[in-house]
């Protein structure tokens, strides 16, 4: 980080807001920063760019809105990952007009090319409850047992939860409360020594 090269726009969107959400070297090779649009109708869109020459040049935003299926989609807290099987996996936020957030997976199985909507983590409208910002973390194993963790933030309680993950994201455990009162995304990441570390503000 000493020097840097000149800045490169990967997304022109003047008129709206928008906010990266992310960013991953697949094992292939590929860059991929996912980005959410703020648009004229209030709604996030979430999308993801690739790169096949270290971040130089940007092909065009993929849609990953229209996947989840809902009116509302953003991306979550913390980086894409990818499973040991190629597997690519993010975390994303979804609701209809007026609902509530609920947290679901995304994952991709052809370098990030196309994407299916995988299993809900927290499901916002069956608890009343706004849950956003959700990101996830490899803890061990390897496909098809690979042990995921997730936390999100709980907006309607003002709390960060956790559920896990046993099977490499197919199923998840209930909710469980890590931190009782925080006001921002939960950041989770693994380091070197395998110790978790989770950045927030309380």
């Amino acid at each position: 980080g000493g020097t840097w090269g000149p800045e490169t726009i990967i997304d022109n969107q003047a008129a709206n807001q928008s906010g990266p959400g992310g960013l991953l070297q697949t094992a292939a090779g590929t860059m991929l920063l996912f980005f959410a649009r703020f648009t004229s109708t209030s709604a996030w869109q979430l999308k993801v760019f690739r790169s096949l020459d270290s971040c130089y040049t940007w092909g065009a935003a993929i849609d990953l809105h229209a996947t989840t299926g809902a009116t509302e989609a953003s991306g979550g807290g913390g980086p894409c990952i990818q499973l040991s099987n190629g597997r690519i996996v993010y975390m994303t936020n979804v609701r209809d007009t007026g609902g509530f957030f609920s947290a679901k997976l995304l994952y991709s199985d052809d370098d990030a090319l196309t994407w299916t909507l995988g299993p809900t983590i927290a499901n916002g409208t069956a608890d009343s409850k706004n849950y956003t910002e959700p990101g996830i973390v490899k803890t061990g194993g390897s496909f098809p047992t690979e042990t995921l963790l997730c936390l999100l933030r709980n907006d309607t309680e003002g709390l960060i939860a956790k559920a896990s993950s046993a099977d490499s994201g197919a199923t998840w455990s209930i909710l469980s409360t890590v931190v009782t009162s925080a006001s921002s995304r939960p950041w989770i990441f693994k380091a070197a020594s395998g110790n978790l570390i989770l950045l927030c503000r309380t």
